[in-house]
Order: structure tokens, then C-alpha cells, then sequence
């Protein structure tokens, strides 16, 4: 009976060995990826905007800096012009760090979103100006 229960034996050991050794390899793993993110909050906490390690994935940040200019242009629609000058000066800085992470295969991209800011910036010059007209226009039709 001893001899039967010996490969099974056997089998259960090297079974056992195996999911140690992929458990220690695991926990291997896990402790790089935390020594990672201490080294991404100590950045972040530093006040050092460069991603470590492309933590920060470059198009991702193309797409945040997008969606504040196209905030800024309903901003811009409503009237809200302070709203919409903070979201076009989010939307410059993110583009910034992209511009710094990023490589020469985004130009497109930037040209797309540099589009868009202009259109913006254009939408609050035309919004301004005939927020500030309207009182000139006013006072000749009074007196």
C-alpha cells in the first residue's frame, strides 16, 4: 500500500513546489511594482512632472489637455470667460508635458489639438468683444 500512495506522494510534493515557487515569483513582482509607485509619489510629491518609467502614458495626456479645450469652447458658449481661460491654461500645460514626453509621431495630434485652441481662443475673442461693444453700442442709442 505504501507504493501506491508513493507517486501520488510525489505528484503532491512537485504540485506543492510548483505553486510556491509561482507564489514567490508573484510576490517578487508585487514588490517591484510597489517599489514603482513610491518612486511615482515621491516624484509626483517632489513637484517633478516627468512620468517615471512611462507611468504616464503620452496620449493619455493629449486626450486630458483635448477635453479642457473643448470645455473651454462651452465655457466660451455660456458666456463663462474666466472658466474658459482655465481650462484652455490647463489644457496648454498638460500639452506641454506632452509635448516633453512624447516623440515626433505625435505632430499630428498636436496639430489637431494646437486647431482646437485657436477655434477656442478665437470663440472668446469674437465673445468678448461683443461683450464689450454692447455697452458702447448702448450708450450711442440712449443719448
Amino acid at each position: 500500500m505504501a507504493s501506491r500512495r508513493s507517486p501520488f506522494f510525489t505528484l503532491f510534493i512537485i504540485a506543492l513546489l510548483g505553486v510556491t515557487v509561482y507564489n514567490a515569483w508573484q510576490v517578487h513582482r508585487l514588490r517591484a511594482e510597489v517599489t514603482d509607485l513610491k518612486k511615482q509619489v515621491a516624484a509626483l510629491r517632489s513637484g517633478d512632472r516627468t512620468p517615471v518609467n512611462g507611468a504616464i502614458d503620452s496620449l493619455e495626456l493629449l486626450m486630458k489637455a483635448r477635453k479642457h479645450a473643448d470645455l473651454a469652447k462651452k465655457y466660451v458658449a455660456d458666456g463663462e470667460f474666466k472658466k474658459a481661460q482655465a481650462e484652455l491654461d490647463k489644457s496648454l500645460e498638460l500639452a506641454k508635458r506632452f509635448t516633453e514626453t512624447s516623440g515626433e509621431s505625435s505632430k499630428d495630434a498636436v496639430e489637431q489639438l494646437r486647431k482646437t485652441w485657436q477655434d477656442a481662443g478665437d470663440s472668446i475673442e469674437r465673445m468678448w468683444r461683443g461683450v464689450t461693444d454692447k455697452p458702447e453700442s448702448a450708450k450711442k442709442k440712449g443719448g
